[in-house]
């Protein structure tokens, strides 16, 4: 009896464990998901307004992918902190992030570079319309603006 009771105590204890550090992910989770055309790929877009209205953190994810006709599986991964979020009757979240200093993937290289003379920032969209806007550093004049499609990752971490 007490050797039953013991091995259910472990097992329990063993899924709770690494159950929490599974689901954790340092205390993020993915709650909703778009494609480039607005349409969900995972989660509830409900979640995700209810997170923002609890003053929940929130984080996104997009991935950029290149073609080249000698480099396979080009793609970037960035991630960064929601700082201004829009809640659109009561459907659609916007997002700016803080901006950011430029950067230059050297694919090849497997390094990154620094823009010495612009940063950039983004709006990004449940709806999968993205906007970016590439800023002078030096001068802080916008040098650039545009409209973007990409899918959105929504991350929320519980306050």
């Amino acid at each position: 009896m007490k050797k039953g009771l013991f091995i259910i105590m472990v097992l329990l204890s063993s899924t709770g464990v690494f159950g929490q550090r599974e689901k954790n992910h340092n205390g993020w989770s993915l709650v909703y998901a778009n494609d480039e055309n607005g349409n969900k790929t995972g989660g509830d877009i409900k979640r995700l307004i209810q997170a923002i209205r609890n003053g929940e953190s929130i984080r996104i994810g997009w991935t950029i992918t290149f073609e080249h006709p000698t480099l396979k599986n080009l793609k970037v991964e960035h991630f960064a902190d929601a700082k201004f979020i829009t809640i659109l009757s009561d459907t659609v979240v916007f997002t700016q992030i803080d901006p950011i200093v430029g950067q230059e993937p050297g694919f090849k290289e497997k390094f990154v570079t620094l823009s010495e003379t612009e940063d950039w920032t983004i709006s990004a969209s449940s709806l999968g319309n993205n906007d970016i806007m590439y800023m002078n550093r030096k001068t802080g004049e916008t040098k650039d603006h545009n409209p973007w499609k990409c899918g959105i990752k929504w991350f929320v971490k519980k306050a």
